[in-house]
């Protein structure tokens, strides 16, 4: 099944300097009254990006001409998937973002960008764009799909102040095939491993087949939606990121209720209800579903409606069900009922760009195109799906959701729960160096205004700054 893919920068980083073996045309345009003539151009300042990542924020900037600008696709050789620009106008010109994921293995990229203005004028400009393995020193996430968005997001602005062990994290599924389980090279100088696709995996991958080079771990984190059970072992820390909730989705046609008990959904996922109408909905089947085994979102909802494991009448499409995807076409049920991250569902009802296709199918790589007003990571997949209220709470304030909605603090605790980052130090201790920087109570993560702007944006809770159980960053 397909997954998801979305823009990152990908070929240059804003800058007024002039590059040898750069095309710049320049054209002169039309003089605006109280303005000096200019020539259009487009400013690149050369970079290197990471092979395979779908996190390399760059920039171009168009200048001059006669504004607003019009940016083509940047054309690369070898093409690169799903290069696309989303656009901001500043005082200096405009600022295109880029998009795009630069494949394994690495190798060189000539990109070309192309603009024009509104008085027709057009330039462009060309490098060569060098892919290469992340830097062993460069801190390294696998894991959860529900917040590798957001974690991709983070490393847009982190790296911004270029540091010296910048933020990546690799999807859970491949951003341009959607595959699950293809190999990764997670660093330079690691060997190649099955790309984790969820929380359990990338714990898994994190304690269990980690190695080092250059002295650093191959994997440094994994994102999880789940918290820690008893199979996990005492050598890895779980740091509060943010809060979610889960909550029951079906079709806006639908013949299930708007509200059910925790005993309902119990009943239903051990199916001892397997007919509607016997928890308050129409006479029709009851088709239930659940995310693929290493999904945190099916573990938190599992744990949730007090269950180790759903029964035998529940299906997760053969392992093909991804977390927080409703585009699957086994979906596309009156009868159906599934698991949804609150958070999730929220980032790709209001915030995330618009698929290109049905069920957002590749179209040459690309299944969304990010718009200035969108999350630069993420597709709205939540297709046709909506969230209902369980015990008469609802899942968001205000409820039916709007674009103001944020995961509500009044829904049942029991179906609320933590968003962490997994490291590997003692249990219930903090990490040292890069990682406490990043994830620690004082870390970027929990106390810098963009980083919290950020977990608002991709639908989840913030938490309070500070050292208590319920704190951003508390070790456990």
């Amino acid at each position: 099944m397909r997954k998801h893919v979305h823009a990152v920068a990908v070929i240059a980083a804003a800058g007024a300097m002039s590059l040898a073996g750069t095309a710049q045309a320049q054209a002169i345009s039309p003089t605006p009254r109280g303005h000096a003539r200019t020539p259009l151009r487009i400013e690149l300042q050369h970079v290197t990006v990471p092979a395979g990542i779908e996190m390399a924020p760059a920039h171009a900037k168009i200048v001059g001409g006669v504004p607003p600008y019009t940016a083509q696709q940047p054309v690369c050789n070898p093409p690169v998937p799903n290069g696309v620009w989303s656009r901001e106008t500043g005082s200096e010109g405009q600022t295109l973002t880029g998009g795009g994921v630069w494949e394994s293995p690495p190798g060189n990229f000539t990109c070309t960008v192309t603009a024009s203005d509104s008085a027709g004028n057009t330039a462009s400009a060309e490098k060569n764009v060098p892919a290469v393995l992340l830097s062993p020193t460069a801190v390294v996430g696998v894991g959860s799909g529900t917040t590798q968005w957001v974690l991709d997001q983070f490393s847009v602005s982190f790296n911004a102040a270029k540091p010296a062990s910048p933020l990546y994290g690799w999807d859970a599924t491949n951003p341009v095939t959607g595959q699950a389980g293809d190999p990764i090279v997670t660093k330079n100088g690691c060997n190649p491993v099955a790309r984790p696709d969820g929380s359990s995996a990338g714990i898994t991958a994190l304690t269990t087949e980690n190695a080092t080079t250059g002295g650093q771990p191959c994997m440094d984190y994994a994102r999880s939606s789940r918290p820690r059970t008893s199979t996990d072992p005492a050598s890895v820390s779980f740091l509060n990121l943010a809060r979610d909730a889960v909550t029951y989705a079906t079709q806006a046609k639908t013949n299930a209720p708007p509200n059910l008990t925790t005993a309902d959904l119990t009943a239903i996922y051990n199916c001892a209800v397997t007919n509607w109408d016997q928890v308050g909905g129409k006479n029709a089947p009851i088709d239930a579903f659940i995310p693929q085994p290493a999904s945190g979102v099916r573990a938190s909802f599992l744990s949730a409606v007090g269950l180790a494991g759903p029964g035998p009448c529940v299906s997760d499409d053969n392992g093909n069900l991804a977390e927080n995807e409703g585009v699957n076409p086994v979906l596309n049920d009156p009868n159906a009922i599934v698991p949804f991250s609150v958070g999730a569902w929220l980032s790709q009802k209001f915030r995330d760009a618009k698929c290109v296709a049905t069920g957002c199918a590749f179209v040459d790589g690309v299944a969304c195109i990010p718009q200035p007003a969108s999350n630069l990571f993420g597709c709205a997949e939540d297709g046709s799906l909506v969230l209902h209220e369980v015990n008469s709470t609802a899942p968001t304030a205000p409820f039916p959701p709007t674009k103001s909605s944020v995961t509500s603090p009044a829904f049942t605790a029991t179906f609320q729960y933590l968003l962490y980052d997994v490291v590997q130090a003692p249990e219930g201790t903090q990490p040292t160096g890069p990682l406490e920087a990043l994830f620690g109570p004082a870390g970027w993560a929990c106390t810098n205004s963009t980083a919290r702007s950020a977990l608002l944006h991709y639908g989840f809770e913030v938490l309070p700054t500070g050292t208590a159980a319920g704190d951003c960053g508390f070790a456990s």
